[in-house]
Parts: C-alpha cells; structure tokens; sequence
C-alpha cells in the first residue's frame, strides 16, 4: 500500500538537503533511486509506491500525482509545487521513516544531489528497468529489480512475499481503523 506520509516525508527531506526547493523532476529521480535502493538492500520500498518508466525516466506515479496537485493528504499540507520546484510549507517531521530508510535517503542524497537535473535523469534512463515508454509510462515491477541485481529465484520470491503479506496487513489494519 502506497504511503504518502512517507513519500511527503521523504520528499521533505531531500528538499530540505537540496536547500530550500528542489526541481521536481530531480526530486522524482531521487525518490525513484531512494526507493529502488530501500529495496535491494532491505527487500521492500520505502513508500510502496507503483514505479513506472515514463518520458524522463522512472517515477514513483502516485507521489507524481501529489506532486501535480491531486493530493489533498500528507502532502498537500507540507509541500507546495510552485512552476517547476517542490518547496516544504511545513514540517512533516521523519516519524514514519525508519532509520534504515533514513539512511538509504540521505546516501542517495549524498550519491546524487549534486548532479544536475537533466544529468541525472539521463542516468535513469541508463537503468536496466526503464523503458521509453513512446509517449505513456509502462510499470516497472519489484521483480525485475530484483532479478537484475543477482539475486537467486528463492530470494527474490521471499521478498515478494514479504511485501506481499506486509500489503495484506496493511491493508487489514486499515480497514480495521475505518
């Protein structure tokens, strides 16, 4: 289940890393990368989000809803996309992020928050999962992530039904709270 708390929080920080506002289309490349690597270190994403191969590379497709406007949750209360930029309009804190996931954020921070917007979109596109996607988007799935980083058939089933089951649960947990 896709977790907007996160993926507000995880956005807020790598803004507030960048500074004060951060182009969007970098700060979708750096949430694709946090993601993707939260996942083949630790064997599940940060914000459960559906990736997908898009024009300038992967994206996380619901955070790129919140970031065009069509949130009015988590993110709609902390961050504001102004022309080209997400800027923070209040402080969503990091309680939902683990310190794993802290982590993984603040490395990719480090491994890429220097390069240029367009730069690292090109090295997205360098990405074994993404694929021009002719103008829509194309998914792109946990399996072939993991597949492409070596991991055997076993390992790469369990996972899946790790996140599988933390879905099912999550997904019971909520609507226990309704």
């Amino acid at each position: 289940m896709y977790s907007e708390a996160k993926a507000t929080q995880m956005a807020a920080r790598l803004v507030t890393l960048a500074g004060t506002r951060l182009n969007y289309v970098k700060l979708l490349k750096l949430m694709y990368l946090a993601d993707r690597a939260m996942l083949t270190r630790h064997g599940k994403p940060i914000t459960y989000d559906r990736w997908v191969s898009m024009q300038h590379g992967p994206v996380l497709s619901a955070t790129y809803d919140c970031i065009k406007g069509r949130s009015e949750g988590e993110w709609a209360g902390h961050l504001r996309t102004t022309d080209y930029d997400v800027q923070i309009t209040g402080d969503p804190g990091c309680d939902d992020l683990s310190p794993a996931e802290l982590n993984v954020i603040d490395d990719t921070y480090r491994r890429y928050g220097a390069v240029g917007t367009w730069k690292l979109r090109d090295m997205t596109h360098e990405l074994k999962e993404w694929q021009d996607p002719g103008g829509s988007s194309r998914p792109i799935s946990y399996r072939e992530i993991l597949e492409d980083d070596g991991l055997s058939s076993d390992e790469v089933e369990t996972i899946l039904a790790n996140i599988a089951a933390q879905d099912c649960l999550a997904r019971l947990l909520g609507a226990a709270s309704r």
